[in-house]
């Protein structure tokens, strides 16, 4: 019987873990787009996504879009919005602009969040 390199063990335990991590980084989620986008409905997105990510999954802003907020409504595990009838959502699932989570440049999003951009503010009418 030959004995097994702990060597070439190692190896691919180094291997495993660096192929899991990179996938957990690289994974894609659904999540709602609503608003001033051109293709608003549930598209993937990486899990850690920056703004150019986000806009390029729902087809980019509308003309009337404001191109400085962002309001993400993120709903607790195993709801969601459905065609027929979203959940009710509370005050505390809303976070806008500076409150979503983020890790430099990317935000933090769960599966099912919705992302909200809305129009842009016209002052005079």
């Amino acid at each position: 019987m030959r004995s097994f390199d702990c060597r070439i063990l190692l190896t691919l335990v180094a291997i495993a873990t660096a192929s899991s991590i990179y996938a957990g980084e690289t994974a894609k989620i659904s999540v709602h787009f609503v608003g001033q986008v051109n293709k608003p409905g549930i598209h993937s997105v990486p899990r850690k996504p920056t703004m150019e990510q986000l806009l390029e999954a729902c087809g980019g802003r509308t003309k009337i879009a404001s191109s400085k907020r962002l309001i993400l409504i993120r709903f607790p595990r195993g709801e969601g919005t459905s065609e027929d009838q979203g959940p009710e959502i509370r005050k505390d699932q809303i976070l806008r602009d500076n409150q979503i989570p983020r890790d430099g440049d990317r935000f933090l999003l769960q599966e099912g969040d919705l992302i909200y951009f809305p129009e842009k503010y016209v002052v005079g009418e």
